[in-house]
This record gives C-alpha cells, structure tokens and sequence, in this order.
C-alpha cells in the first residue's frame, strides 16, 4: 500500500504506511528503504541517509540502498563515503548509470581525475548526448592537464546545452581556471 501511494506523489499518506510497516516488523528492510526514498523526497537528507543507512545494515549487500546513501551522501559533502559505497558496485557490468554518475561525480570532488575520467567516459558512451556528463568530463580532463581534449569535450556539452549550469561553470574552469563547479 505504501509503494502505491509513495507512486502516486502522496508521500504523508506512503509515510504512514511504511512507519506502520515498520512498527508491525522493525527489521525490515524494504520499510527503511522506502521510508528513506519519502525523506529524500521531501528534501530530508538527513532522515533519508538515517533511513538508508538502517536499510542497508539489515541487507547489506542491496544495490538500491547503497546507491540511493550513496547519492545522499554526495550531496551532504561526504564524496569519500559516496565513493566507499559505490566502488562494489561500479565494479559490476549491471551498475546503473545514475550510480556510475554519482561515483563519477564524487571522484571529481576528491580530485581523482583519472578515476572520473574513466566514469565519464563510459557514461559519455552510453549517452553520448548528456552534455552535463561531457562537461564532467572535460573537468575531469583539464585536472588531469589534458587541456586539448578537455575543450573538445567541453565544445560538445556547450552545442548540446549552451546554457546548462553545469556546462558554464566547467567553461569558467577550463578558460579562466577558476575552480570547479559544485556538483550539480
């Protein structure tokens, strides 16, 4: 019942269900998870990581629990815990491509341009009209001092979306070296 609600967009009424399923079974899992796809919803990424991370510690090895912590945790500042989730997974042939782009991302933070490099390469090929993951690897590219190609891939993203955020700061870093945009 909860999952049809939590579909539908009425997240009180899908929250309810899944706290009443938790209430009935403390340890299941699939609760956590849900109840931490609600809280991320609702923009609480503090409950959806608390969520994410029960979900996870009850079934450890589920790719959808790791992969959603994993993107809350990018997006509370901690790439190195989004990498340390990820890395598993990205070493699977059936990672999805938003996890990969989560990973990918978070490299870029560290710094880790050879790593993201190799991200953004595979994601490139997969969607080779995403000029958001061109830009990332142009980013990715310019930190490793591979300027040329950098602004080739750069050029791409820009005909794609010439006013994407993303695509306009990594512009900023690779023509004025400004530092690198924040992942968006």
């Amino acid at each position: 019942q909860g999952l049809a609600l939590y579909r539908l967009g009425n997240l009180a009424e899908a929250e309810q269900a899944f706290e009443r399923a938790r209430e009935v079974q403390p340890n299941l899992s699939p609760a956590h998870y849900h109840l931490g796809l609600v809280a991320l919803s609702k923009g609480d990424l503090a409950a959806a990581q608390e969520h994410f991370e029960r979900a996870l510690e009850l079934r450890p090895n589920d790719p959808l629990a790791a992969g959603n912590l994993a993107f809350v945790k990018l997006h509370r500042g901690d790439a190195r815990g989004c990498v340390d989730l990820l890395e598993p997974l990205v070493a699977q042939e059936t990672v999805s491509l938003t996890d990969r782009r989560n990973y990918g991302s978070a490299l870029l933070l560290l710094q880790e341009f050879p790593a993201a490099v190799e991200q953004f390469r595979l994601i490139v090929a997969a969607e080779p009209e995403s000029a958001i993951d061109r830009a990332k690897l142009a980013w990715a590219l310019n930190g490793m001092g591979r300027r040329e190609e950098a602004v080739r891939e750069w050029e791409t993203a820009r005909a794609a979306s010439p006013n994407d955020p993303t695509v306009r700061a990594v512009e900023r870093l690779i023509k004025w070296g400004i530092a690198g945009p924040t992942d968006r």
